[in-house]
């Protein structure tokens, strides 16, 4: 059936456009629909229709069935998958080659013996997208450490995320590091009017917003600290905290209830349907995040896509989100005197102008339109340069 399916193709490839082989080897084992994955992971994969008109892209993903589906311009082959099948894909290797790809986008660095693998089996160009899972160690990290003498090509959200891993010996100095976003977000802005009466919001508060885990990384504690320090000179603020994981929940409900100006100011909200958070992100006018590391941080580009403007971490990726943190404010991480710092310059704003900035450069630099421009861009160099 694949192989029809090729002949099929082989008709219609117009020489003006690269091969492209989109490979995951990740095994979605609880999802046994094809139109489920593909809605399950949307963020990270709904900017393939576009790239698929300047390229010519087969994409490659595992369920419990062997099927292929031209959805738009897209070629989707899905592969019956196992734990076996996915450490020593043969077979799997052996149909991306009937494919003829000159360049095939791999994700993650947790994969390195099928990278190796893909190497003995084919001649075409690799390039590894990073989706911030860490620097692999153990076996993992020195069979990673062989790959890089394969693979000269990689995409990481900001280009300072990458020097950990050439510093590791992950990555060759002279790497090709192209940075673009491992996803995006549909998510559009509404009026904020209407998203408060929508929300029942009454009054003329300026609205903080969190949404995120409350977890040692997006550190809420020192969030909730610094917000304190600036409800004490600012009391016309309330910060709403959208979250699934609670680990600190009991921390951060005790700061809350022992803190005079926090309680009446902070509403823990939990969990939201994610349909429903662009109605939060349009109400407010401001959103905090402290995290101390991210791959690269999909809620704050949500936040920008809807005209919520980011007073977050200076970290790698946020820096890149944030055009250097000309859009919004960034901040030291851990540090709640610096937060409150941001914080100070919040009333300064002129709030519609900036969140019409964080929306435009969203568009410009974070959407799917975006990424997959840079993506095709990235390629046609990469072709040029090998």
């Amino acid at each position: 059936m694949f192989e029809e399916t090729l002949q099929e193709r082989g008709c219609k490839l117009g020489s003006e456009k690269l091969r492209i082989v989109d490979l995951s080897y990740f095994y979605a084992s609880e999802t046994k629909d094809y139109k489920q994955l593909i809605k399950r992971y949307e963020s990270g994969s709904d900017h393939l229709s576009i790239l698929a008109r300047l390229h010519d892209l087969s994409v490659i993903r595992h369920l419990d069935q062997n099927t292929h589906e031209k959805i738009g311009d897209v070629n989707y082959f899905f592969f019956r998958g196992s734990s076996f099948k996915a450490w020593l894909p043969f077979r799997l290797h052996n149909f991306v080659n009937k494919l003829n790809p000159e360049i095939i986008l791999l994700h993650g660095f947790h994969n390195p013996l099928q990278i190796l693998l893909l190497h003995f089996q084919t001649s075409a160009i690799a390039v590894i997208q990073d989706h911030g899972g860490g620097i692999p160690s153990g076996v993992t990290g020195l069979l990673q450490s062989l790959v890089k003498y394969f693979v000269k090509n990689y995409f990481f959200t900001s280009k300072e995320q990458a020097l950990a891993f050439v510093q590791r010996g992950l990555i060759r100095k002279q790497s090709r590091i192209f940075e673009i976003m491992e996803g995006s977000t549909h998510k559009k802005r509404i009026l904020k009017s209407l998203a408060r009466k929508i929300l029942k919001l009454e009054g003329n508060q300026t609205v903080f917003l969190w949404v995120g885990r409350l977890d040692a990384n997006k550190d809420p504690l020192t969030v909730l600290k610094g917000f304190e320090l600036f409800l004490k000179v600012n009391t016309n603020c309330c910060l709403f905290m959208i979250y699934a994981d609670n680990k600190l929940e009991s921390e951060v409900f005790e700061l809350i209830e022992n803190s005079a100006v926090l309680k009446p100011a902070v509403k823990l909200i939990g969990k939201v349907p994610h349909a429903d958070l662009d109605t939060y992100y349009s109400s407010a006018d401001f959103f905090v995040l402290g995290s101390h590391y991210e791959g690269s941080g999909f809620a704050l580009c949500e936040a920008m896509a809807c005209g919520c403007i980011p007073i977050v971490t200076d970290i790698p990726s946020f820096r890149m989100i944030t055009n250097n943190g000309i859009i919004g404010v960034l901040w030291q991480v851990g540090n709640k005197n610096s937060l409150f710092e941001a914080l100070e310059k919040t009333p300064r704003f002129n709030i519609e102008e900036e969140a019409l900035n964080a929306v435009k450069f969203f568009e410009k630099e974070l959407s799917f339109g975006a990424i997959a421009r840079k993506q095709a861009e990235a390629f046609q160099s990469i072709h040029l340069l090998e």
